[in-house]
């Protein structure tokens, strides 16, 4: 899970979050307090079995936007476990909406990636229906876990050759678009990282290895452009996941 604030945003604790002062609502617009967001959250993960192992939360320092990570107690499979993202403001640019997946992405920049995503828009109506959009895309984090930890377990048995990696390495450097991964020259030090792996863990010639080679060259794209590194993360997956379905 990442979030990531360089946008004008600052780490905060939980406390800090009451500071944040709240507009008065108007006709259409009803601003929904940061700490009862956390609660609706909160209420939904643990109606669901879930625990939270760990948080993490930025805010604006005039209050305006909100930005935050729950580590969540639920294993995928081993060293994979998912996390639930949340984002809202007191200013009308961002409405509450929380995110989940095993790679979820938050940025002070407004992007906002994850597999599940629901939220409601400020309205009058918003604080009788965003916990049941809170609970539903909660509710769904058993099935998409099962299924996560089906795709990986697949692609750590997915033992590769030379030939069938470089046709996944060209495969994800031809890709344009919104379905652009990498580069030529980053699929250049992809192979490298296959090669010559720095973790233990895949060193095996799996699809997982490559999979997690791409990843960590792909680390230097949530340096340059946050909102793009997560629209090719998404790719990398949907690739990986094809990889599955065709084997």
């Amino acid at each position: 899970m990442s979030l990531m604030l360089h946008c004008g945003a600052e780490p905060v604790t939980r406390l800090d979050l009451h500071s944040a002062t709240v507009p008065p609502a108007t006709g259409t617009y009803a601003p929904v307090n940061y700490l009862d967001f956390l609660s609706e959250i909160e209420a939904s993960v643990h109606r669901h079995g879930y625990a939270i192992l760990g948080e993490q939360f930025g805010m604006r320092p005039d209050g305006s936007q909100m930005f935050g990570l729950f580590r969540l107690e639920c294993p995928v499979t081993d060293g994979v476990s998912l996390s639930l993202g949340f984002r809202s403001s007191l200013n009308k640019t961002l409405r509450p909406e929380v995110a989940a997946a095993d790679n979820v992405f938050v940025c002070d920049n407004l992007c906002l990636s994850g597999i599940i995503v629901s939220g409601h828009k400020q309205t009058p109506h918003c604080g009788e229906q965003l916990p049941a959009r809170i609970d539903e895309a909660v509710s769904r984090l058993g099935d998409y876990a099962t299924g996560r930890a089906e795709q990986i377990e697949a692609l750590r048995g997915m033992e590769l050759d030379s030939t069938q990696v470089h046709d996944i390495l060209c495969q994800a450097a031809q890709q344009t678009g919104k379905d652009e991964i990498v580069s030529w020259s980053q699929a250049g030090k992809v192979h490298r990282e296959w090669d010559r792996p720095r973790h233990p863990e895949f060193r095996p010639r799996t699809a997982w290895s490559l999979m997690n080679a791409f990843t960590e060259v792909m680390k230097s794209y949530f340096q340059r452009n946050a909102p793009e590194a997560a629209t090719r993360t998404l790719s990398l997956n949907s690739l990986f996941r094809d990889l599955v379905e065709r084997n």
